[in-house]
């Protein structure tokens, strides 16, 4: 899993895209949410 956190942000958006309730929506938030935090160590 050494991706790019930009591949990983594209892939967040497009699972907000295709996301149409606000489970998923929230999922999704708290998943980019954490992606940050880690950026934000390194």
């Amino acid at each position: 899993m050494s991706r790019d956190p930009s591949d990983r942000l594209r892939d967040i958006v497009d699972c907000i895209r295709k996301a149409r309730n606000a489970d998923a929506v929230k999922k999704i938030g708290q998943l980019s949410n954490r992606i940050v935090a880690e950026g934000d160590r390194s």
